[in-house]
């Protein structure tokens, strides 16, 4: 791919003489954040009144409904955008208060929150999740060796989804915790799991997530279960130039593994407390980032996205800045990505209400990546 080069030294020079950096506007605030200079992974200068003008071409070639993007410069906020509609017909624009459906994002979110119950005594990593809840649909008597921690590295040998077997069943691939196999059925297993050690059901979660997640860091409009006012926020989610149509004004359940809902501001929250290293402890976003399976060589995230191994929730892969950690999302209709580098406190973060938002990826990382 060619490269895209944003820096030009007419635009540097121009701004040179106006170059004292504006005073960060808190995110609490909910509004469009928008330094005029941010930098890459690389800590190259870039202008955003460019990036602006690459994104919208890039966007309107793809066919992308709408997207939000926000990038994290030293750990801080410093730049947001919006771009499209979440209705097309209307022409009702993606702003700050859009919810988006963050898809596989979600298992990161709902990674971080297991780390929190694992320092508060409530699981253990390697304790069988048997002996808290048994999986009493599966006969497969290895079911018992299977553990938050394989859970969260896809290395539990249950399927993605077992709809996606020819018969339909719940299945065990592989001795657990000895191959990787990316799996959203495990996600889900855990996450009963942990209703049933809180005695309650799987929806009574949210509140649990809202007393140890949303309200510390200030997530006001996210939620793996969506508020009124966030259903009134969320877009369509489109196909191409086609007319979207409606989705149900919540999914149908939970879904730990693919039902976060977030506007911009309020992931990228999430994004800055980890890398600045709020809430857990050091120990603990340790073990979050530790490489807890190398992947196959064979695999698609390794040679396709350039992913090495796998954390607790997180892909991982070892760069020239620093560890990079990442997830995608894709439902239909609904993609994103997120990555970081803790080293360097960079990240940056996008949300789509398109099944073409995915391919924004290769475009984004030429720009803000180290290539």
């Amino acid at each position: 791919m060619k490269k895209i080069v944003l820096i030009l030294p007419f635009l540097i020079l121009l701004i040179s003489c106006n170059n004292r950096k504006e005073a960060a506007i808190p995110i609490q605030q909910e509004i469009e954040i928008k330094e005029k200079r941010i930098i890459n992974s690389k800590e190259e200068k870039i202008d955003t009144l460019l990036l602006e003008v690459e994104i919208q071409k890039k966007i309107d070639s793809l066919e992308i409904a709408g997207m939000a993007i926000g990038i994290i410069n030293n750990s801080e906020l410093v730049y947001t955008n919006y771009f499209g509609y979440k209705n097309r017909v209307l022409k009702t624009p993606i702003d700050h208060q859009t919810v988006f459906e963050t898809a596989s994002i979600s298992k990161s979110v709902f990674a971080y929150f297991v780390a929190q119950l694992v320092e508060e005594g409530t699981l253990n990593l390697d304790t069988p999740l048997y002996e808290y809840f048994p999986l009493q649909e599966l006969e497969d008597e290895r079911k018992k060796q299977i553990t938050a921690r394989m859970v969260l590295s896809h290395t539990s040998g249950l399927p993605n989804w077992r709809f996606l077997n020819e018969d339909g069943a719940l299945n065990i691939a592989f001795d657990p915790g000895t191959h990787f196999n990316y799996s959203g059925e495990g996600y889900e297993y855990l996450a009963n799991v942990i209703a049933h050690r809180y005695n309650t059901d799987i929806k009574g979660l949210e509140n649990i997530l809202k007393e140890k997640l949303y309200t510390p860091l200030g997530l006001k409009h996210s939620g793996f279960i969506l508020s009124k006012d966030m259903k009134q926020q969320k877009p369509i989610g489109y196909s191409g130039k086609e007319i979207g149509e409606e989705l149900p004004e919540e999914l149908p359940y939970f879904g730990a593994s693919f039902g976060f809902h977030a506007t911009i501001n309020d992931f990228s929250k999430f994004m800055v407390a980890i890398l600045n290293k709020e809430i857990l402890s050091q120990t603990t976003y340790n073990e979050l980032f530790k490489n807890q399976i190398t992947l196959p060589e064979d695999e698609s995230l390794r040679t396709e996205n350039g992913f090495d191994s796998w954390g607790l929730g997180f892909m991982r892969s070892e760069t020239p800045d620093g560890l990079k950690i990442a997830h995608g999302g894709m439902n239909p209709s609904f993609q994103g990505y997120y990555m970081m580098i803790p080293e360097k406190g960079f990240g940056y973060v996008f949300f789509t209400n398109s099944d073409a938002g995915i391919q924004l990826l290769p475009f984004l990382e030429n720009i803000l990546e180290t290539q």
